[in-house]
């Protein structure tokens, strides 16, 4: 039986999966420079280690939890994600 399943059995909350900066890129389709701003600008994100030596690593449903409440949603100049009008490019 794998973990996952004794996980489901057991009723016990698996651990998120956390990922580096450039699969978390991947998942939200953006650059990494793109996940770098996005911390800069708040995202959470965990720090390991110090220097050149650091990574960070991201759980991707705490992510799009923080940019979903951050950043709101535009599609095709229609309503964005706080209910008012966005703004189009003439």
């Amino acid at each position: 039986m794998t973990e996952t399943e004794t996980a489901a059995k057991t009723g016990a909350a698996q651990p998120p999966k956390l990922l580096r900066k450039k699969e978390l890129a991947q998942q939200i389709n953006s650059s990494t420079r793109t996940v770098a701003t996005l911390m800069e600008n708040g995202c959470p994100h965990l720090k390991l280690g110090t220097g050149k030596q650091s990574r960070c690593l991201f759980d991707l449903a705490e992510v799009l939890g923080w940019m979903k409440e951050n950043y709101t949603l535009r599609r095709n100049g229609k309503l964005n994600g706080n209910g008012s009008q966005a703004a189009t490019t003439p």
